[in-house]
């Protein structure tokens, strides 16, 4: 089944509400039509897509699913030897954007009919070049199911993200509106939601203390509340609990390679350690190294991941995890440690114990170079207006509070106050240096 077919299922009414119009199911296809009319060279041929407003992405995500036989979501600013490169991956022969078609200057000859199309993700590019990831959207659809309560979907995420591609196919198979602005601004965004009627909604961590600090979500009668991306800290989950005391709440695991892992809704950090073994809800196991392993049908078709799948269908996330109580918790990624002195620290581990402080807003830990010890630990704190000694007496509980739960090497050597933190355009918190 495809974009289109889904969408004809649905009675009229309201299907997508953006700045840029409200379209219903029956002008959702129109357009679509539309558009394939207009690029009868598109049929079977691999194509990237480069929309900045999500609306637009949306439109022609639709009229090309089914249609074109590989199909990149590029992020709106990739330039230069990145774009290059990740064009090269994908082997894509056009370019659909703002301005229209344009042919990449290759010349392949067109494959065989193809049951479904490929969906093409790239990294945020956070930890080296963005690499591509293939999906379907079957495999993109594991885990969704049609809802009978009436939710209004709003879109947090960029569209062209593994993750806000979640939410589209989350809305569409349900028959759910979904409010897309074109800002990511989280003022301007929680206002839109909230003029619209947005009842669901999903974002990383980062972008849900956001929404809370500045407030105005707090007006929005959630129901469904969904949180992946990032680690869902106890933190984080208590604060949206007391916030929104009625609603289901979800920490979802995925990635753009993994796919959709699983979900919890416990409230509580972390999952179930009886959750390891063949399922359900998946597949997995903790390496030797201590990283979570999974098996899913969802899973990225791409050939990127050749070294990370064991020969019995097992990927390494390269998310560290510790069992605890019971309690499979993450504890940060792989690659992301900083080095004190020989001394292995996940950044979020420090973050995560802080943000236990209740005058705590938010929390980033950087890596900071030291001519001793290599890297030392340097903690950037968001705490709102206070007095310089408001501040010291802060400052002093913090160290307290790391050294009563962490080894000597993982308390911050460095405290600083910040008006905000830098979340990147993917919704997850910016680190330097790590």
């Amino acid at each position: 089944m495809t974009l289109l077919q889904i969408i004809r299922q649905h009675p009229e009414r309201p299907l997508l509400i953006s700045d840029e119009g409200t379209f219903s199911p029956a002008a959702l296809c129109r357009d679509a039509e539309k558009i394939r009319s207009l690029y009868p060279e598109l049929a079977a041929a691999n194509i990237a897509l480069q929309f900045t407003h999500p609306a637009q992405l949306l439109l022609h995500l639709i009229a090309l699913d089914g249609y074109a036989r590989r199909i990149l979501l590029l992020p709106p600013c990739l330039t230069g030897p990145a774009f290059e490169n990740v064009i090269s991956e994908s082997a894509a022969d056009f370019l659909l954007d703002a301005t229209g078609l344009s042919t990449l200057g290759l010349d392949r000859p067109k494959g065989a009919e193809f049951d479904a199309s490929e969906w093409l993700f790239t990294t945020s590019g956070t930890s080296g070049p963005p690499k591509v990831y293939a999906h379907t959207l079957c495999s993109l659809s594991i885990g969704v199911k049609p809802r009978q309560t009436p939710y209004c979907w709003g879109l947090a995420y960029q569209a062209h993200r593994f993750a806000g591609i979640q939410v589209i196919v989350q809305a569409l198979i349900s028959g759910s509106p979904l409010v897309a602005s074109g800002t990511s601004e989280t003022g301007k965004q929680a206002e839109y939601f909230l003029q619209n009627g947005v009842n669901a909604l999903s974002a990383t961590p980062s972008q849900w203390r956001n929404f809370l600090i500045h407030g105005s979500i707090s007006r929005c009668s959630l129901r469904q509340i969904t949180l992946g991306g990032e680690i869902a800290d106890q933190a984080i989950l208590s604060a949206l609990r007391r916030q929104f005391p009625k609603a289901r709440i979800a920490h979802i695991y995925a990635s753009t390679e993994a796919g959709v892992g699983f979900s919890v809704t416990d409230d509580t950090a972390g999952f179930p350690e009886g959750w390891l073994g063949e399922g359900p809800p998946t597949d997995m196991k903790i390496s030797d190294s201590d990283t979570l392993l999974i098996k899913s049908p969802a899973i990225s078709t791409s050939a990127s991941l050749q070294g990370r799948r064991s020969s019995d269908g097992y990927l390494d996330t390269e998310d560290c995890v510790r069992i605890n109580n019971g309690r499979v918790c993450f504890i940060g990624r792989a690659s992301g440690v900083i080095n004190v002195g020989g001394n292995k620290v996940h950044p979020e581990e420090v973050e995560n114990l802080v943000r236990e402080i209740p005058e705590i807003q938010n929390a980033t830990v950087n890596a900071r170079n030291s001519s001793i010890m290599g890297q030392l630990v340097s903690l950037d704190v968001q705490a709102g207006a206070l007095s310089d000694e408001e501040r010291q007496a802060l400052k002093e509980k913090i160290r307290q509070h790391c050294r009563a739960h962490l080894q000597n090497y993982k308390v911050p050597a460095l405290i600083n106050f910040v008006d905000t933190l830098e979340v990147a355009a993917s919704g997850k918190l910016v680190r330097k240096g790590c």
